[in-house]
């Protein structure tokens, strides 16, 4: 449908997720789909656009912590040999 959130379980689980895209959202080059209309973060429903970030810092929250979320970080690599190195460097 025209509306794509996810609604989030609890109230905490809600603000760390806004949280981590708040802080992700000012490294990362574009986020997709833009944030207007009916895709914005909803604080009385606690629902969360399906959102793509792309090349966020990889020391944001986003990148550090595991996260249950319709949140996905996006970034280009050369080949799978610098996607594992990248990402075993997070870890």
């Amino acid at each position: 449908g025209e509306r794509r959130n996810v609604k989030v379980i609890g109230r905490r689980q809600y603000d760390a997720l806004k949280q981590k895209f708040e802080t992700a959202q000012l490294s990362a080059e574009k986020c997709l789909p833009e944030l207007q209309g009916a895709c914005v973060f909803d604080d009385a429903e606690m629902s969360i656009p399906m959102t793509l970030l792309l090349e966020p810092a990889w020391e944001c929250e986003l990148m550090t912590q595991e996260i249950f979320g319709p949140l996905l970080p996006i970034y280009k690599v050369n080949d799978v040999t610098d996607a594992i190195a990248r990402v075993n460097s997070v870890l």
